[in-house]
């Protein structure tokens, strides 16, 4: 055995490799001397044999276990130039074992005490170099060594330490010689190290390299030498033979496929192989009796090569058969989420318990839930296991909880996905998304931006970026964001993101020329799509036009058309719009209004579409169950003046709906001349019963109007017939007749008042009185009832009326007996109709000349508060004139009190005093006349000759002379200023003077 304890070929014995005695390996030369000299120096070489060298007596203090000692003789005797290799090597030896490798590596490759071909010392020099861990000097000591002196055991620490440095064709080189030496019994884990090593580049090689070692080590394969061996085999194109060495060792070793159906199903796999894997498995996944794991491995690879049904089915299969093995309900649940069978992956999970599925499971199955919108699943599994459950993935937490409304819980969870999210820009976009859909805007634009900011970032996930930017409202940021993405890493990626950020923010020009640009890579449809709704939501139409241009190139569907023409409907080129939606089958009520639209606006803009456009809205007419639909059929075929589809349909609507129709009809029908059918409905509505009031009036009005006046009477004396006096119907229709009825329309007031009721005839006869009947209203009064008489307002139209008929007689008698019958009522102060009709009594006995009814009707007037100050003088007066002194004084004094008096109620106050013996009292109202004339100017002539004769009642007989004659001058002719004028003369003994005023013509 070498150093190494590896297998060694047969070398020189220790007897041979010992040095000989340097007395004897070089022969002393011959020379003649004296027998004496001879016999000293024999002497002296026989004391040299028999005492030990230096180099003896360190070794013995070696054995001796003195090493510190041979250290000091070994190192002193190579200083003394003792370079021999037993010296060497011993001193090597020595200082590696107390810790010095590197002074005993130093030693033995100093040239001046190695030889380069001393194998001894190389194998010695490369031991020193392993301990040291020295790997480069170890390396170069190992293949001098090969060189010199070849050894498998030097082969083997050659493959390693060329593993070990990574010089992966040195150690394939090394251990194909040892694989190939025919001596040498090879380990397995150097059969596996090499075929590791040509499984790159040859894995035919590789694979017949581990069948060697399956040939000369069965008892040392396992199923991942198979594994690799299956492995090689296909990498070499020999899929049969891969599968053959499979089957071949499942078939040796049952009841294990379990540990192995994976390792040997992905050792078929790669290279797409996935159909052969699953026919490898299909014989140990019986549907019966398969262990769970080797379905699962063959359900994945079927399904991998495109089978998702056959694994779906067996699993299903399980499950009826009530295999209750969580593993394999696990397995299933796994399978039908991957497979997209959500509602048995559900059933499953159900059937298991959601408490029993592992978390990162829950964890898949709530994802998938929010994929297909199943919110009854979320609430299930929160009210079942809680959303603790899924504390493995907040972010997927959050998003469950933000389906179901609970935006607290839900930014609880974002707020711990957040630090999850960190350095993992997809999770950091998802959870943006989230944070925007719980109008965290700011936050999700930190996540946004910190994505945007990562260096080398994934060029995939720019476009969602900039779907980001657009929808949390800074497209603006977004769009300078992506062009510097675009200019410092070019991809299609980024311009596409680029795109996105453009239309949302308008920039047709650069958008335009980018998509018109023929050696940009193609795009696909959906992102044409996206870029056409941003661009109509910027409000950018032309811009919206070229983006849907370029995705009809890349795909034509109905919806593609569609958008393409609301897209040039919105860029007002309607008439383009048509072609593309004359294709459409127009099934939706979006489409429907958009071809609408689309046709009316080119119409408008002069395009000879008016007959498709009536045609459409014809049928839309005749369709419409809804009345906005039908009213917008209309409104459209009015425009188009297609009065003869349009009137038929408005003239049965203003029948039934006259509220909201009969003014559109009414309108329609007479721009249309078609006053047949206009006056027709009017007719049916105006004379129906069932029409409402108001409407029916409407109907009058608009015959009227349209010169029937016949008709509009017809309505309106059916609205009266029975109607109130002040019903608006009765007002018009008498408005109608005008003052001069027809005595027919006489008749009908007529019997209209006798009909009334007691508060109403009185009105009717004013009605009578006022078109010239007031013999009529006379008879109508005196044919009614006397409760009916005993109506005030009766009262007052029974006096109109014969006052028209001046008989005056006979107003003096209703006179009297309306005032006797409200003279016994209570007054009603404050009530102003009340002063107004004792005013008017007041007035008519004054019209009859009667004076005690004049003055009853003045008493009651007075009485109430809305009377004025001149009903009390007025009374005043005639009370005096009747010789009630007491009542005129009364009245005076409310009227003083009223207006502080006036010329005629101080003197009549004074007459008064006077006649009752009082001088001094009237004395002092003809003071109060004479201060109200001298507090006035401009007095009249009737109110200075009042002065004259006051002065002259107060004894200024010089002044009231003076008045008098200035007065008589200006009308001598007045006999009464004269006599008076003379009674004052006379009392002042001017007699003559008196006869001459007398006589003065």
């Amino acid at each position: 055995m070498n150093e190494t304890g590896g297998l060694r070929s047969a070398g020189p014995t220790r007897a041979q490799r010992l040095p000989a005695p340097a007395s004897f390996a070089t022969p002393l030369p011959f020379a003649p001397m004296p027998i004496v000299v001879a016999l000293v120096v024999g002497a002296l070489g026989l004391s040299l044999l028999l005492f030990p060298s230096i180099r003896e007596r360190a070794l013995m203090h070696v054995e001796a276990g003195r090493p510190e000692r041979a250290n000091e003789l070994l190192e002193r005797n190579l200083r003394d130039g003792d370079r021999s290799p037993v010296n060497v090597r011993t001193l090597a030896r020595l200082r590696a074992g107390r810790g010095d490798i590197n002074g005993a590596i130093e030693l033995l490759t100093d040239p001046a005490n190695v030889k380069p071909d001393d194998v001894a010392a190389l194998r010695a020099l490369a031991a020193y170099y392993r301990l040291g861990h020295r790997r480069a000097g170890q390396l170069a000591t190992l293949e001098r060594l090969q060189q010199l002196a070849p050894d498998t055991d030097q082969l083997r620490e050659l493959a390693a330490l060329y593993g070990e440095l990574g010089m992966s064709g040195s150690q394939r080189k090394v251990l194909q010689q040892l694989v190939m030496h025919g001596d040498v019994v090879v380990e397995p884990a150097e059969y596996l190290a090499l075929a590791r090593l040509q499984l790159s580049d040859d894995p035919r090689g590789a694979a017949d390299t581990l069948a060697r070692l399956r040939a000369n080590h069965p008892a040392a394969v396992d199923a991942s030498i198979v594994t690799a061996q299956m492995s090689a085999l296909r990498s070499a194109g020999a899929i049969d033979e891969a599968v053959k060495v499979g089957h071949g060792w499942v078939a040796g070793m049952p009841g294990r496929l379990h540990g192995v159906a994976a390792l040997f199903a992905g050792a078929l796999i790669p290279g797409g192989h996935y159909g052969v894997a699953a026919t490898f498995l299909e014989p140990y996944a019986a549907p019966d009796n398969a262990d769970p794991g080797v379905i699962a491995v063959w359900a994945q690879a079927q399904i991998d090569a495109g089978d998702s049904a056959g694994p779906l089915l067996r699993m299903q299969r399980a499950r009826q058969r009530g295999v209750g093995d969580a593993a394999l309900q696990t397995l299933h649940v796994r399978l039908a989420l991957s497979v997209r069978a959500f509602e048995d992956g559900w059933a499953t999970a159900r059937e298991l318990g959601l408490a029993r599925l592992p978390a990162a499971d829950v964890v898949a199955l709530c994802a998938a839930a929010l994929e297909e919108q199943r919110f009854d699943v979320l609430r299930t599994v929160l009210a079942d296991i809680g959303d603790k459950a899924l504390a493995a993935d907040p972010l997927v937490a959050a998003k469950v909880q933000l389906a179901l409304g609970d935006l607290v819980a839900a930014r609880r969870w974002s707020l711990l996905a957040a630090p999850q999210a960190e350095g993992d820009p997809v999770r950091r976009i998802q959870l943006a998304r989230v944070e925007q859909r719980l109008a965290e805007p700011a936050r999700a634009l930190v996540s946004v931006r910190a994505v945007a900011a990562t260096p080398r970032l994934q060029a995939a996930l720019l476009p969602e970026i900039a779907r980001l930017y657009i929808a949390l409202g800074a497209p603006h940021e977004g769009f300078e964001v992506m062009s510097r993405r675009r200019r410092n890493e070019p991809s299609a990626s980024a311009d596409n993101a680029w795109a996105l950020t453009a239309a949302a923010t308008g920039h047709p020009s650069e958008l335009v020329r980018w998509l018109d640009n023929k050696e940009r890579p193609a795009a696909p449809a959906d992102f044409y799509l996206d870029l056409t709704h941003l661009a109509m939501d910027a409000k950018a139409y032309a811009l919206a036009v070229a983006c849907a241009r370029h995705l009809l190139s890349a795909r034509t569907t109905d919806p593609d058309r569609f958008l393409m023409a609301r897209a040039l409907l919105a860029a007002d080129r309607p008439a383009q719009a048509l072609p593309y939606l004359r294709t459409l089958p127009r099934k939706s009520a979006q489409e429907q209004a958009v071809y609408a639209r689309a046709l009316l606006a080119a119409w408008r803009l002069g395009e000879p579409v008016q007959t498709e456009l009536r045609t459409h809205w014809t049928a839309r007419l005749s369709q419409a169950t809804a009345p906005i639909d039908r009213d917008e059929a209309l409104a459209v075929l009015l425009e188009l003046r297609a009065y003869d589809t349009a009137l038929p349909v408005m003239a049965t609507l203003a029948i039934e709906e006259p509220q909201r129709w009969l003014a559109a009809f009414t309108d329609a029908a007479g721009r249309s001349a078609r006053r047949a059918l206009l006056h027709s409905v009017w007719a049916r509505l105006g004379n129906s019963a069932e029409t409402a009031p108001a409407i029916r009036e409407d109907v009058a009005f608009r015959l009227l109007h349209a010169g029937d006046k016949r008709a509009a009477e017809r309505i309106w004396r059916d609205l009266a017939e029975h109607a109130p006096h002040d019903d608006p119907a009765v007002q018009r229709l008498l408005h109608l007749w005008g003052p001069r009825p027809t005595s027919e329309q006489i008749d009908w007031l007529a019997t209209r008042a006798r009909r009334a009721p007691a508060g109403e005839i009185g009105k009717w006869l004013r009605d009578l009185v006022r078109v010239g009947a007031p013999a009529r209203a006379v008879a109508v009064h005196d044919l009614a009832t006397p409760d009916a008489q005993a109506d005030a307002t009766m009262d007052e139209a029974y006096i109109d009326a014969l006052l028209a008929l001046r008989d005056k007689p006979a107003i003096a008698r209703a006179l009297r007996h309306a005032v006797a019958a409200n003279d016994s009522a209570p007054a009603a102060p404050g009530a102003t109709p009340d002063a107004t009709q004792w005013r008017r009594w007041v007035d008519l006995a004054v019209f009859v000349d009667d004076a005690g009814l004049r003055r009853q009707a003045l008493r009651r007037l007075v009485s109430t508060a809305a009377a004025d100050a001149s009903a009390q003088r007025t009374l005043a007066v005639l009370a005096y004139q009747a010789g009630d002194r007491d009542e005129a004084e009364k009245s005076l004094a409310a009227f003083e009190d009223i207006t502080g008096g006036d010329l005629d109620s101080h003197m009549l106050f004074a007459d008064i005093r006077r006649d009752r013996g009082d001088a001094g009292g009237a004395r002092r109202h003809w003071a109060r006349a004479l201060e109200w004339l001298d507090a006035r100017r401009d007095l009249t002539f009737a109110q200075r000759a009042a002065k004259a004769r006051l002065l002259h009642r107060l004894g200024r007989a010089t002044e009231a002379a003076a008045m008098y004659e200035a007065l008589v001058a200006e009308r001598g002719d007045d006999a009464s200023l004269r006599a008076d004028y003379a009674t004052l003369l006379l009392a002042l003994g001017r007699l003559d003077q008196a006869q001459v005023v007398l006589e003065r013509p």
